[in-house]
């Protein structure tokens, strides 16, 4: 028996006991939960469709559409940005 060697997932304090195992559950960008990564997602396509609204011709005939989902994009955004940290809030109540 290596004494060096441990069990997988095992408690560096006692062998043979195992930590609760615990999901990475944080991204680069501070996104724990999947409403806040899309919400972000949708606010850039939303910015992203009114800056090119504000870069074509008055008779282009992509502006109804332009102009739809750019204000799609930035208002479901917003509220799935904010259904996210209602999340984040609910399940870390201490941090909050």
């Amino acid at each position: 028996m290596v004494e060096g060697r441990r069990e997988a997932g095992a408690a560096p304090g006692r062998p043979g006991t195992t930590a609760p195992a615990r999901p990475a559950r944080t991204s680069r960008l501070g996104l724990t939960n999947r409403c806040l990564e899309a919400g972000l997602y949708a606010l850039i396509a939303g910015l992203v469709c009114a800056a090119l609204l504000l870069t074509r011709s008055a008779g282009d005939a992509a502006l109804p559409w332009l102009g739809w989902t750019a204000t799609a994009g930035v208002l479901g955004g917003t509220v799935l940005y904010g259904i996210g940290r209602i999340i984040q809030l609910v399940d870390r109540p201490s941090r909050a």
